[in-house]
């Protein structure tokens, strides 16, 4: 699973490579490798829980940079008002119970 999700993050860093994100791309993408390298070294070592937490670990500062990164384009903000202008109408018609 690793693997193929490898190419994405290094797709992910050649892409931003000349952008304001760049550098956190490069990290998102060294991250990834090194995510890769511990789930293998986790498989053989016979999944040794310092492996496996350590793994999981990185797989949890590999989603925080993917957050930031989607963060820092700007678009969420775009989704927030969308969301906000979605729910307004349903909050008005809400019934109350006697």
């Amino acid at each position: 699973m690793g693997n193929v999700l490898l190419g994405v993050f290094v797709h992910l860093a050649i892409a931003a490579r000349r952008t304001a994100l760049g550098g956190v791309a490069a990290a998102a993408a060294a991250l990834a490798f090194v995510q890769v390298g511990l789930g293998i070294a986790a498989v053989l070592s016979g999944l040794a829980v310092p492996l496996r937490a350590t793994h999981a670990v990185v797989a949890y500062l590999l989603w925080a940079t993917l957050v930031w990164i989607s963060v820092r384009t700007g678009r969420w903000s775009a989704v927030v008002a969308d969301e906000t202008r979605a729910a307004s109408p349903h909050l008005t018609g809400v019934a109350r119970a006697s």
